[in-house]
């Protein structure tokens, strides 16, 4: 998650000094998403879920890196001999942080985040419940039914219409 947060900062920082470095990050990102794809289906075997912090986590550092690269620029400027430009582009760079710090404030509650030990907790009382049910009532096809297969379909009725003896 570093190295990629890292790519996105070079690229979105000098993008707009050199707007070439967007082929490498799109060849990068591009590797990336196949390699990571291929990993996380088939090779990674998770012994527990994060709940989505990850996602929290991601939008952090890409809050963080679209900051960075708003300094980046503002100092290309002042290098470059027009202070204006870089004084308009530190508002923009505090209210993006602050714009950032709402959403995870509004969209993030600190009870999400689950421990896994709780997640053990709950998982054994979970399990047991299933077990004392088992034991008291014997597992019958019909006491579920699927909501798809309650409605009948056209095709449906005209094979049950057929398997049904006639009425006496």
């Amino acid at each position: 998650l570093v190295d990629m947060c890292f790519a996105f900062l070079i690229c979105a920082s000098y993008m707009v000094i050199s707007p070439l470095i967007l082929i490498p990050g799109i060849i990068y990102f591009g590797t990336a998403l196949v390699i990571y794809t291929y990993q996380f289906t088939y090779m990674h075997a998770h012994k527990y879920e994060t709940g989505g912090n990850i996602w929290l986590r991601l939008f952090q550092c890409s809050i963080v890196s679209v900051c960075s690269s708003h300094v980046a620029l503002a100092a290309v400027f002042v290098a470059q001999g027009s202070p204006k430009l870089a004084f308009l582009l530190v508002p923009l760079a505090i209210g993006t942080y602050a714009y950032g710090q709402l959403l995870i404030s509004r969209h993030h509650s600190p009870n999400q985040d689950m421990p896994i030990a709780a997640a053990i907790r709950v998982d054994h009382t979970c399990a047991a419940l299933e077990e004392t049910l088992s034991q008291k009532t014997p597992f019958d096809a019909e006491m579920y039914v699927h909501p798809v297969v309650q409605t009948p379909l056209p095709s449906r009725q005209h094979s049950r219409a057929t398997d049904r003896p006639p009425p006496a």
